[in-house]
């Protein structure tokens, strides 16, 4: 008898024990749907609407307006072309050229004297060089020679018109700073090359 109310007891705390676990149980379950369910607040939508706003307002036109970007990089492709030739003047003892087409596109060629500085005809660029990066056919010249080509609306300062450099990589007749301006007809600024006249230095 003492038996089996022993194991009836035991029954009964088996039930208890299953019940409360069963509740423990779902209430976790629930509140897993709860947290799987739980979306953004007003606040948070609001400030991602003003981020997005912020965004398209100033951020947008500016990643996808390349032309300021290809301003910029002509710019950087003229000055490297300039210190290339005063380079291959020194590297050459002959006066190397550049001849600079003002309006839009803008287009830079280089030339090369073919005697070397001892000669009356010393300044006088008639021989094709090779550039750096893109050569093309120029009149009056053998050959491809170096040069650089801007888009439609890039354009150089009409004065300069060309630049030369002596076999010790001085500006030709030069006794100011000579200054090339790259501009755009889409944009409002303009950069600038500067030649100084006595060390031939090309800066911004």
């Amino acid at each position: 008898m003492r038996l089996f109310i022993c194991f009836v007891s035991y029954l009964k705390i088996l039930t208890v024990m299953k019940l409360k676990l069963g509740n423990i149980g779902s209430w976790r379950s629930q509140k897993t749907r709860m947290l799987r369910q739980r979306g953004f607040t007003l606040i948070e939508l609001i400030m991602v609407m003003v981020l997005l706003g912020v965004l398209s307002v100033y951020a947008a036109p500016r990643i996808f307006n390349t032309k300021d970007f290809y301003a910029r990089g002509f710019h950087d492709e003229t000055v490297s072309l300039i210190r290339y030739a005063q380079k291959t003047a020194v590297a050459q003892r002959r006066t190397v050229c550049v001849n600079l087409t003002a309006p839009a596109p803008a287009k830079a060629t280089l030339s090369m004297a073919s005697v070397d500085s001892s000669s009356v005809l010393a300044n006088v660029c008639d021989k094709a060089i090779q550039g750096p990066n893109l050569n093309c056919v120029v009149a009056g010249l053998t050959g491809t020679t170096g040069c650089i080509s801007a888009r439609s609306d890039i354009s150089y300062s009409s004065s300069p018109s060309a630049l030369s450099f002596d076999g010790l990589g001085q500006p030709v007749g030069a006794t100011l700073a000579q200054v090339v301006q790259v501009a755009s007809s889409s944009l409002a600024i303009s950069r600038t090359v500067t030649i100084e006249p006595v060390t031939g230095l090309v800066h911004d």
